[in-house]
């Protein structure tokens, strides 16, 4: 993409620009973590439950 006239004559040289971006590298590892952290939480009661209704669902079944 090139900056133009109207009638088309191409505007300037070409510039390489670097650029690096760190002011926000402690806040998004701090959100990364935290998701991270509420995924393994979640996923570990989710199975917590799934255990516990399995074994609940035994126990019945062996009172009948």
């Amino acid at each position: 993409m090139w900056l133009t006239t109207q009638d088309g004559t191409e505007l300037g040289g070409s510039s390489r620009v670097e650029l690096n971006s760190t002011s926000f590298g402690s806040i998004i590892l701090i959100v990364t973590g935290t998701a991270a952290g509420a995924l393994v939480l979640l996923v570990m009661l989710r199975l917590v439950r799934r255990l516990r209704a399995a074994k609940a669902a035994d126990s019945a079944g062996a009172d009948l």
